[in-house]
């Protein structure tokens, strides 16, 4: 299919519209069918249009390059030609999630467990200017009852949260034909379709 889609680029792009305007409503299908993937979408987008002034010849050959940009991941990882989307989704938020949960868990000072909205400024104010800003953004969203206290269940709703806004929540849209695996072509056409609403 890829060969077959670079071919018809090649040849005046004529099969692409087509072919795009096709994988665009299944992927917009499957985003409106999972609201798990729905706010990864929204960050995705805007990144694979970013890079839409490549031509579709580019773009469809640089594919994976380019989704793995926008998703914010290692393009090794896009490198297979069949991919468990749902484990490499879950590897992915595991690992930061990690990261985030350790950032949050420094401004535990005390180390009682419950971060304060005093101890989140003592830790924000040694560190860097701006390299804190997501832990401050994180305990807004965590604080659901609004004492000014995060516990353990408060960070681990913050961190899931943001785990579902990272544009890789957005992997099971490009699986076209709903296996649970994305392949090559998948990819092409989803980055292609993608790139070309433009």
């Amino acid at each position: 299919m890829r060969r077959v889609m670079l071919f018809a680029a090649l040849l005046g792009g004529l099969a692409l519209p087509a072919v795009a305007g096709d994988t665009l409503a299944r992927i917009e299908a499957r985003v409106a069918a999972a609201p798990e993937v729905q706010a990864g979408f929204r960050a995705l987008r805007p990144n694979i249009l970013r890079m839409s002034d490549w031509s579709p010849v580019e773009m469809a050959a640089d594919a994976h390059v380019v989704l793995a940009s926008a998703l914010q991941i290692d393009p090794v990882h896009l490198a297979a030609p069949r991919i468990d989307h749902a484990a490499l989704l879950r590897r992915q938020q595991a690992e930061i999630g990690a990261g985030l949960t350790a950032r949050l868990l420094a401004a535990d000072l005390d180390r009682d467990h419950r971060i304060t909205r005093t101890e989140l400024r003592a830790h924000l104010q040694a560190a860097p200017a701006g390299a804190e800003a997501l832990v401050a953004e994180l305990f807004v969203m965590g604080d659901v009852d609004a004492n000014d206290v995060l516990t353990l269940a408060e960070i681990t709703r913050a961190v899931g949260l943001h785990l579902a806004r990272l544009p890789v929540a957005a992997l099971p849209a490009f699986d076209l034909d709903g296996d649970g695996y994305l392949t090559s072509d998948e990819i092409v056409q989803g980055t292609t379709a993608l790139a070309a609403t433009r």
